[in-house]
């Protein structure tokens, strides 16, 4: 179970699966634990993770997860398996020959060529050794990304790849202004790379950087901006029109969560800041 926990922390709060691992021996605070087992773990995974929390016999457990185990197929067989309906899979599938320049990556290109889905369609170009536009990213690409900003990086894959589609890459030059206080709001930026200084009122009041994002006000109230952000050195941002975000908003119940806890945590820094701030100017007098 331990080493279940281990694998686990590579997916989940690495925090609450300590917290787990700690106390889930503990009788007094095994039912705490299993409360937070339960509520970290993706519902794919629970039916394959619970039932070695049971309270049953080790050789109990041990059937349990002989039943787990299957055959490991060879990568091209799997593969090929994987390229089924489910048009995001596919797009994965194929994506991974093409990089492992796998021979059976041509075929299931020209196969796929014509595929109903764009994203399928995008790879199989891809891999038929249709070249990218420079500086630009695959959709596939952006995904990866966009699992990188903290707002999003317990979203799906596939959940994010509609986001992926509309989501454009802009680079700003050192000192130059990513967005000015007062603006009017157009879109949510994802930075990609870079560092970038949240100034308001002529105060800086925060540092961002690569996973962190900037613009989330824009996609609720659409007001004006409340603080400018300068590039402090070269910076790659995902953009995010505010009308593309919000319809997608509406349909992934897990992005508007995501949202709702990167604001409040900048809501909790940018007045602990502020009070720094005007506690210093009161000393200075």
């Amino acid at each position: 179970m331990r080493r279940v926990l281990r694998l686990l922390e590579l997916r989940a709060d690495q925090e609450a699966i300590r917290l787990v691992r700690d106390h889930l021996a503990d009788p007094a605070r095994r039912a705490n634990a299993l409360e937070v087992l339960d509520n970290e773990l993706d519902p794919p995974l629970r039916p394959l993770v619970m039932p070695f929390v049971d309270e049953v016999p080790e050789d109990e457990r041990a059937r349990r997860a002989a039943a787990l185990v299957r055959d490991v197929p060879e990568p091209e067989p799997f593969l090929r398996h994987m390229c089924h309906p489910n048009p995001y899979v596919v797009a994965v599938a194929l994506d991974a020959l093409a990089r492992a320049n796998d021979p059976a990556a041509t075929d299931e290109a020209a196969r796929l060529f014509t595929h109903a889905d764009p994203l399928v369609r995008e790879v199989a170009a891809l891999a038929l050794g249709k070249p990218k536009e420079t500086g630009m990213y695959s959709t596939l690409e952006k995904v990866l990304l966009l699992k990188r900003a903290h707002i999003l990086a317990r979203i799906s894959g596939e959940d994010l790849a509609a986001l992926a589609k509309v989501a454009e890459p802009q680079v700003y030059a050192p000192g130059e202004f990513i967005l000015k206080e007062g603006d009017t709001s157009d879109a949510l930026y994802i930075i990609v790379r870079g560092k970038v200084s949240i100034v308001r009122e002529g105060q800086q009041v925060a540092e961002l950087g690569e996973g962190e994002t900037l613009g989330e006000m824009a996609v609720l109230d659409r007001q004006t901006r409340s603080a400018s952000a300068v590039a402090l050195e070269e910076t790659e941002t995902l953009w995010i029109g505010n009308e593309e975000f919000y319809e997608i908003l509406h349909e992934q119940v897990e992005i508007a969560e995501g949202v709702i806890r990167t604001l409040a945590n900048r809501l909790w820094e940018t007045t602990t800041e502020l009070g720094k701030l005007k506690h210093a100017r009161e000393r200075r007098g």
